[in-house]
């Protein structure tokens, strides 16, 4: 594969990654539980390699709106077993 193919090949992987981190309505892929969490961090690691290569997805563009920030996704809580308010313990 030629740099060429390559450098086409990440420019799309990255507009996918773009479009499947987009809120709301049908596309929103975050799920119930925040269940899709790691998939979409994924994402942005496509994201960040295109970036490093030089290939940045501009979301207006493409008709994308509003997507999910890493930061965002990063502080979601994944452990929603209940908790002491005071000491942030697990309640058994």
């Amino acid at each position: 594969m030629g740099d060429t193919d390559a450098t086409q090949e990440l420019t799309e992987l990255a507009r996918r990654a773009a479009w499947g981190l987009a809120k709301g309505g049908d596309l929103d892929a975050l799920g119930p539980g925040n269940s899709n969490r790691e998939v979409l961090l994924e994402r942005w690691d496509v994201l960040d390699a295109a970036r490093r290569a030089g290939i940045e997805i501009d979301l207006d563009a493409h008709g994308i709106g509003e997507i999910y920030s890493r930061e965002y996704l990063e502080g979601l809580v994944t452990d929603f077993r209940p908790r002491d308010p005071d000491t942030g313990q697990i309640v058994r």
